[in-house]
């Protein structure tokens, strides 16, 4: 059903050091957008650890259940959804007790957005200051919100510096956001860390994704140009998933 993924991680127009991070299985049907927090050596190693964890654990962890869901579990998801949930508490775990050795300038955190694909539905979870959406029939629809101090300003993701109020290895005990879509024919997921959703509206996230007559990969890239040039100084990516 997938027809095209699209994905692009760069520094940005400012910073040497990329925090950010996707990667994705298609076998396993697993697609993440990360970003590290923490400074260069931190951040970077902390997304390249989890990303490359889970990869790795999502397929074996199905084979115990007993084992896999001891974190968490709810009937409301589906069982991948759920895997995916333990393992995301468990790194979470793991990294809050390393962070609890560490002065507060070497602690490391992410925010990310991660996505299992099962029976044409995908299961979404976001943490702390990254953004997805769906796009269907020409219509946007936020699937997840950034948790972060944009919230509480009165230009909302325009501003600069805005800090994430969430993030895997920040608190013993993480929030979520879970979402489930049933996946149609020509839908479209985009998730985004906020130095590529920064400084753009919805409708015009929309607009640029929807130009056809452009490749996906410069679609992509005409989201990056246009939050830089409004004031964009942070590391940037996205994950297109074209359906």
């Amino acid at each position: 059903m997938l027809k095209t993924i699209t994905a692009e991680s760069k520094p940005g127009p400012f910073l040497n050091v990329n925090e950010d991070a996707q990667d994705f299985d298609t076998y396993k049907k697993i697609y993440m957008v990360l970003d590290g927090f923490g400074g260069s050596g931190i951040g970077d190693k902390a997304v390249t650890d989890l990303k490359q964890q889970i990869k790795a654990e999502y397929g074996a962890s199905q084979k115990d259940l007993d084992k896999t869901l001891s974190f968490f579990y709810s009937p409301r998801y589906l069982l991948e959804a759920n895997i995916l949930l333990n393992l995301l508490h468990k790194y979470n775990y793991e990294l809050w007790l390393q962070n609890q050795n560490l002065s507060i300038t070497q602690r490391a955190g992410a925010a990310g957005i991660f996505m299992v694909e099962s029976e044409k539905v995908l299961s979404l979870c976001s943490i702390g200051n990254c953004r997805s959406f769906l796009i269907r029939d020409g219509a946007i629809f936020p699937l997840s919100l950034s948790d972060s101090t944009a919230m509480f300003s009165s230009v909302g993701h325009s501003s600069k510096g805005q800090l994430p109020l969430s993030g895997i290895g920040l608190f013993k005990h993480p929030n979520f956001q879970v979402t489930e879509v049933s996946l149609k024919n020509d839908d479209i997921i985009i998730a985004l860390t906020d130095g590529a959703f920064s400084h753009l509206q919805d409708e015009e996230i929309k607009s640029l994704v929807l130009n056809y007559r452009k490749s996906a990969k410069q679609r992509v890239v005409d989201l990056f140009t246009l939050a830089n040039k409004r004031g964009n100084l942070d590391n940037q990516t996205i994950l297109l998933l074209e359906y």
